[in-house]
């Protein structure tokens, strides 16, 4: 055991001296190197009447609405505020409160409540949690569209229309760029008809086998890239034999061979006819399908107590 010297014990210890330096000092000039930092300032407390903002989280992805990167890659956040202040685009996917729950299950993305509702049966019209039944809102717009005789309508009418707009095509390039202008002789008359709004009986016919031309283009495209109709029907097969002594059904004499022609035209127009309503009735049905998912069912908000 070491004893202590009296004259160690009463001798006083120095303090620890600091030595100031910069940036610490309110006269120093700050450091070159060091970083500059911004400071904000952090709310000590709230309000006599100021309300603790809820966090909005998706109750069913979890995520907020807000969400920079989903793969977690860095984010330039002065550059993303600087364009969300000259671009103020509206969320397509936006947080909303469709019930009356609250807390976590307060909020949910518009496309995740779409998607489960589609999912399950019993919670297309109201929530699982509270029961509480959705304000749905329905565009009549979307209920004209999705009427079965009203595109049967449209579609009739858009062919009619490109009926006649082909037959007046059809007249153009016979007058002004064939140079077969309307003559006063009965034979012409007689072989025209009477003109309508500058058409005829022959240019609408004209008219008439474009569009039946076009319609059977269609149905050979259709018949050859999706296969859905039969063999028969698109090809030949029907006939499979040529008859032997005049007994098959493809063997025609000359009397009735003009008539077989006959029908075999009028036939061809008819399905070329049916082949550009089909069409035209298949892009409607694209078109209106688009414009459906832009106004679809939507679920009102419900205040948030």
């Amino acid at each position: 055991m070491s004893v202590l010297e009296p004259d160690a014990q009463d001798t006083p210890v120095p303090p620890l001296a600091y030595e100031v330096v910069p940036p610490m000092t309110a006269k120093a000039k700050p450091f070159e190197k060091w970083p500059s930092t911004q400071w904000e300032e952090i709310p000590i407390g709230l309000k006599k009447n100021q309300k603790s903002q809820q966090v909005r989280v998706c109750r069913i992805c979890q995520e907020g609405e807000n969400d920079a990167a989903e793969d977690g890659s860095d984010v330039d956040l002065e550059a993303a505020s600087e364009k969300s202040n000259r671009y103020l685009r509206p969320n397509r996917n936006p947080l909303i409160h469709p019930c009356r729950c609250s807390g976590t299950m307060a909020f949910v993305h518009v496309e995740c409540i779409n998607h489960w509702r589609t999912k399950d049966r019993k919670s297309y019209y109201q929530c699982e949690t509270c029961r509480y039944q959705y304000n749905l809102f329905r565009p009549r717009l979307a209920a004209l569209f999705e009427n079965t005789f009203f595109l049967h309508s449209l579609a009739i009418t858009i062919s009619l229309v490109l009926i006649i707009g082909l037959s007046y095509l059809a007249k153009v390039v016979d007058v002004y760029a064939l140079h077969h202008p309307e003559t006063d002789s009965p034979e012409w008359r007689e072989l025209h008809g009477e003109t309508f709004l500058w058409i005829d009986r022959i240019y609408l016919f004209a008219g008439l086998i474009f569009v039946a031309f076009l319609g059977l283009i269609y149905l050979l495209l259709l018949c050859v890239t999706q296969g859905s109709l039969s063999g028969a029907f698109c090809c030949c097969a029907g006939c499979n034999y040529y008859g032997y002594g005049g007994g098959g059904f493809c063997d025609c004499g000359s009397d009735g061979g003009f008539i077989v022609l006959f029908f075999f035209v009028i036939l061809m127009l008819m399905f070329g006819l049916f082949g550009a309503l089909a069409a035209v009735y298949t892009a409607i049905e694209q078109m209106v399908a688009k414009m459906l998912d832009n106004i679809k069912v939507k679920i009102l908000e419900v205040p948030l107590y």
